[in-house]
């Protein structure tokens, strides 16, 4: 449904405890994952632990104005200066 993600920086919001994280990545995508719960991201992060594929967990609430701009994700993946990252849920919504 996706199409083709190689090459693709990727935010998933609500990433829960990664599984389309980790899907993205296995397909070639650079992928940060962000979610409110604390619980999931921790899972999430040990799964990445156990079978690292270079994915990125942030624990932040993207409801809150400004998270996105001031969480961990901005000193994450973004600090190239490079094409900004493509929103999961709009691929054709531009990033802020």
């Amino acid at each position: 449904m996706l199409g083709p993600v190689t090459g693709l920086r990727v935010l998933d919001v609500a990433c829960g405890h990664g599984r389309i994280t980790r899907e993205l990545a296995r397909r070639g995508a650079s992928v940060v994952g962000i979610d409110i719960s604390g619980v999931l991201i921790s899972k999430a992060r040990e799964i990445e632990q156990d079978e690292p594929l270079g994915i990125r967990y942030v624990h932040d609430d993207v409801t809150t104005p400004g998270s996105l701009r001031t969480s961990s994700l901005n000193r994450s993946r973004n600090q190239t200066g490079t094409r900004p990252m493509t929103p999961t849920a709009s691929p054709s919504t531009s990033w802020p």
